[in-house]
């Protein structure tokens, strides 16, 4: 029963199914987090679905379009906060990774977001492009995991109050079930190749904000969603 709460508690926390808004849902997910790749893999359907509708009628640039009608604005919010804080000085980076409002930085960063997935989104066909966003949300979600379970939180928020239970445990646990859904997809996607390319992703992302930031907060974790969906969107035609 907890199974099924939590994964409703990803379902209402990740993406803009209204499912597992309730307490007793995020109580549920912040112990079992490792179904993160399962709420991806739901993400990754719907927003592939829209995206073949896309395609089919010669809009696939629209992509971008089906991950905000799935995902909504929470990660791409954290990319432009990443951003406005990537492109200052050291001493200043924490100060406006808390700030509000969105600078040039957090706008380029947006910019070259959008931009990424409509053109490469745009070269793809309607069922590579539906495999290919199961493939990236599972790779994306299964990387906030690893983000969340092997860092130390920056401030007292969401992400740390997610990391509460997450361990290197939970980590394996979700890297064994973005595998098992994965796996029946390669004969026609080279989605472990992808998945694989993400994780090495994350683990530069890691090293990168720890030492520039000492830890993650919940805007750092975000944008790292974004991130991979983006750059595996580039690698796909390379696997």
């Amino acid at each position: 029963m907890r199974s099924v709460k939590s994964f409703a508690g990803a379902i209402g926390f990740f993406t803009t199914f209204p499912a597992g808004r309730d307490a007793e849902s995020f109580e549920a997910l912040r112990r079992k987090i490792f179904i993160l790749p399962l709420a991806g893999f739901f993400a990754g359907v719907m927003v592939g679905l829209l995206s073949c509708f896309f395609v089919s009628i010669g809009a696939g640039f629209l992509a971008v379009l089906a991950i905000l009608a799935v995902e909504g604005i929470n990660h791409i919010d954290g990319l432009a906060d990443l951003g406005d804080a990537v492109f200052v000085e050291k001493v200043r980076k924490k100060e406006v990774l808390k700030d509000t409002k969105t600078g040039a930085g957090g706008c380029t960063l947006v910019c070259l977001y959008i931009l990424t997935i409509a053109f490469s989104a745009e070269r793809m066909g309607a069922f590579q492009i539906f495999l290919a966003f199961i493939t990236l949300e599972v790779s994306a979600k299964f990387a906030m995991l690893l983000l969340l379970c092997t860092s130390k939180p920056l401030w007292d928020g969401i992400a740390k109050t997610m990391m509460e239970f997450a361990d290197r445990k939970h980590a394996f646990a979700g890297f064994v079930i973005s595998i098992a859904i994965l796996v029946p997809l390669q004969r026609f996607f080279p989605g472990i190749q992808v998945f694989l390319f993400s994780v090495v992703l994350t683990l530069v992302y890691r090293t990168y904000v720890t030492r520039v930031f000492g830890g993650i907060n919940g805007d750092i974790t975000g944008a790292l969603n974004c991130i991979v969906i983006a750059a595996g969107l580039c690698v796909c035609p390379l696997c």
